[in-house]
């Protein structure tokens, strides 16, 4: 059985079925699509983007979807300074902040992009230095288990406007941090 994925707009109530991102043969894998949305001159969106970040050799590119083309496009971003010298392990679902999606990787940060733009301008946002979670914490070596135990203490999202890391320790004092991050400059 074939999975479909369908955006809803709770104001109208219209149901857009979106094809799939590989062909109509191909088994949808979207674990890392976000969705963004641009207001008109009223405060209801009047347009949206689906993306997913794509990693190809040593660049990074997305796949989007705009309802005005009806398909989804390949779109080759500018370089991320610094340049990703990894590929990215996003363990925590798409955040939309800022006019932009954020794709997370709860061990070094977040890379965001402007969906709409023509040419998107892709920015990183590492974790913050004073961040008391390190790899030495968990007994394992970076693995998908590894990637799931760091989720369970760490988060990015959207709070009081702002863009945040926050993160539990995992032992006594036990503490929870909140850091803002701070998309301007592309520092924490």
């Amino acid at each position: 059985m074939e999975a479909e994925s369908c955006i809803c707009n709770p104001v109208t109530g219209q149901l857009l079925r979106l094809p799939y991102l590989n062909g109509p043969r191909k088994r949808p894998e979207y674990r890392h699509m976000g969705l963004l949305t641009k207001a008109g001159d009223g405060d209801a969106p009047h347009r949206f983007a689906v993306a997913e970040i794509v990693h190809q050799r040593d660049r990074v590119v997305i796949d989007r979807f705009l309802p005005e083309t009806g398909r989804w496009e390949l779109v080759l971003g500018l370089p991320c300074p610094p340049p990703l010298k990894w590929e990215m392990e996003m363990n925590q679902e798409t955040v939309a902040f800022g006019d932009r999606l954020w794709w997370v990787d709860l061990t070094r940060g977040a890379i965001s992009v402007d969906p709409f733009s023509h040419r998107p301008e892709f920015r990183f946002v590492g974790l913050p230095e004073g961040s008391s979670l390190t790899l030495t914490d968990f007994r394992e070596a970076p693995t998908a288990t590894f990637m799931k135990e760091v989720a369970k203490y760490r988060r990015i999202g959207v709070s009081d406007g702002r863009l945040r890391y926050v993160e539990a320790s995992l032992h006594a004092p036990f503490l929870l941090s909140s850091f803002v991050l701070d998309d301007d400059e592309g520092r924490s």
